[in-house]
């Protein structure tokens, strides 16, 4: 989410996993799609979007996380819900953003918020104080803005599918 003075927007969370071993059932051809990340909020207290499903047929799929909230809430408010996987033989879900705040809460000085942590990435740095969120990679949330000016949030790392063959 982005922030305008005092505040903090909240990090984006990450996207789920999927892990499918697959030994029957493969078509000729198999649609794979990689989610688009989240976009972060435009400086000026906006939310960041949810980011996109990603799949291999219907095999695997993993939503992504939720977009960061806007700094602008009277007290903490939560950070961009993590995704999930489905279908797979393993699943998991993603890092959840961290929090937003406003001044009262934090003081004036501090970085923004961290993106949720993806299976394939750890979480990105925050960025400091005066500084856009830092965008996500690898299913990463991305992270939020921080004040003393009007910053933007960071956008959310694409989604990931990993296919491996054995013959």
């Amino acid at each position: 989410g982005s922030t305008t003075e005092p505040d903090r927007g909240a990090g984006g969370g990450a996207g789920g996993t999927s892990v499918k071993y697959i030994t029957t059932g493969l078509g000729a051809t198999e649609a794979v799609t990689c989610g688009a990340g989240g976009i972060g909020g435009a400086s000026g207290n906006i939310a960041g979007t949810d980011g996109a499903t990603s799949s291999f047929g219907s095999h695997a799929t993993a939503t992504g996380g939720g977009g960061g909230r806007d700094g602008e809430a009277v007290t903490q408010s939560g950070g961009g819900i993590p995704g999930v996987g489905a279908s797979g033989d393993w699943n998991f879900t993603g890092g959840g953003g961290q929090w937003a705040d406003n001044d009262s809460n934090q003081g004036p000085t501090g970085g923004g918020s961290f993106g949720g942590a993806s299976f394939w990435q750890p979480s990105m740095l925050s960025p400091a104080q005066g500084q856009a969120g830092i965008d996500g990679v690898f299913g990463c949330g991305g992270g939020g803005g921080r004040q003393p000016s009007q910053v933007a949030g960071a956008n959310g790392g694409e989604g990931v599918v990993v296919v491996y063959e054995y013959a």
